[in-house]
């Protein structure tokens, strides 16, 4: 995974100036990476630092800094304040970076690709979507946001998913209107993210028989920043979901429950 951040890291490049990036070089993002983009690369360090996977004597404390450094910059006003200032609340953000630096671990999109072939279809993806539903009380309009790997032309694979959800009482009766009310938005939305993805692919096309560079400021630079949110929606649901995977190993080994993951 670490290429495909350091992907949405230069394809975010263009925010404000901020008085250090340490904390975002800790993370591998830009300084005017979205939320969605941090959260997604707290989740793969959490994954290859957390104390249960890493068997540096360091790890307990430098997970526990690594934590707090996530807290500065998912807090919108401590983040805003650290771009302003450079201080992160004490934290030796250099000796943090070290340690992460030697750390890291790379996933290959060929990784991505064999991890997404036995997701599409799983009962694992089946739970993902039910989840999904109770969390927002029957209201699917985002689905497709949420569900890793998920694409516009397959709404009407996930509608039938939900359906069959709704029909074997998995979801509550309570919310099967909200389901009802909903899945015509969840089409639309489809239709138009489909549109939009077609729309895109063009204007790269075009780009791409075009001589001159690309001037900043003009349409690619949108288009960039779209493609890395919607990079970013996939790396954070892979990444939430192997999470969720090495969470359930740590409970069959036995190991102690109360080790302090935190909810991101």
């Amino acid at each position: 995974f670490g290429s495909a951040l350091d992907g949405l890291a230069a394809g975010a490049v263009g925010g404000g100036m901020v008085a250090c990036t340490r904390l975002y070089d800790i993370l591998n993002v830009a300084p005017s990476a979205s939320a969605s983009e941090v959260k997604a690369a707290y989740r793969l360090l959490a994954r290859t630092l957390h104390p249960d996977k890493c068997s540096d004597p360091e790890a307990k404390v430098k997970f526990q800094k690594l934590q707090e450094a996530y807290d500065v910059l998912r807090d919108a006003d401590k983040r805003k304040a650290y771009d302003a200032t450079g201080s992160a609340g004490g934290l030796d953000l250099e000796d943090l970076l070290s340690y992460v630096n030697r750390h890291r671990t790379q996933l290959t999109p060929a990784d991505i690709d064999n991890f997404g072939t036995a997701y599409l279809g799983s009962a694992e993806e089946r739970k993902h979507v039910l989840a999904f539903v109770k969390e927002k009380n029957g209201v699917v309009t985002r689905l497709l946001d949420y569900i890793m790997l998920s694409k516009p032309q397959d709404v009407e694979r996930y509608i039938e998913l939900v359906e069959e959800l709704v029909s074997d009482g998995s979801v509550p009766a309570e919310m099967h209107g909200a389901v009802r009310r909903s899945v015509p938005k969840l089409r639309l939305r489809a239709k138009k993210q489909e549109e939009q993805n077609r729309a895109e692919a063009e204007i790269l096309r075009a780009a791409a028989g075009k001589k001159t560079p690309v001037a900043s400021g003009d349409p690619m630079a949108e288009l960039r920043a779209k493609m890395a949110a919607n990079a970013a929606r996939r790396c954070e649901a892979i990444n939430q979901s192997l999470e969720h995977a090495a969470s359930d190993e740590s409970r069959q080994s036995g190991k102690p429950k109360d080790a302090k993951r935190r909810k991101v």
